[in-house]
């Protein structure tokens, strides 16, 4: 039991660099990817490059997510890793938004307004581009 919570502690004050690798087998898997472009189009077969491709990228987008929660997580001083972390991670990121977990309360995405100078610049740039 010591040994474990030795171990534990190490981790928990090891650098990111220092620890092992996030996933011992991926998430996501040709079979399930298999499935996946099943449900969208039965039809339809990926090749194996594109496959692994896929795979590739959905990788890095994990591991570059909890790299970057945990690194929230440590910014607030805890040992944690939170549902918060990971939220505002995805969101400021990737503007992606998970509803149903945590917090309802998402800032609406501000739309930019372009002020009137803007517009007449606009309409100029326009009214240029048709005399060519």
């Amino acid at each position: 039991m010591a040994n474990r919570d030795e171990e534990k502690s190490k981790q928990k004050n090891a650098p990111l660099s220092s620890l092992p690798p996030l996933f011992s087998q991926q998430l996501l898997n040709k079979k399930k990817l298999a499935e996946l472009m099943n449900e969208i189009d039965p039809d339809k077969v990926l090749d194996d490059d594109v496959e692994n491709f896929l795979l590739q990228i959905a990788d890095d987008f994990l591991e570059n997510v909890i790299t970057q929660s945990c690194m929230l997580a440590k910014h607030r001083k805890s040992g944690n890793l939170e549902l918060r972390d990971v939220q505002l991670c995805l969101d400021k990121n990737w503007n992606i938004w998970i509803p149903g977990f945590g917090n309802e309360e998402r800032n609406p995405p501000k739309k930019h307004v372009p002020s009137e100078s803007h517009k007449q610049r606009l309409s100029q740039i326009k009214k240029e581009a048709r005399k060519l």
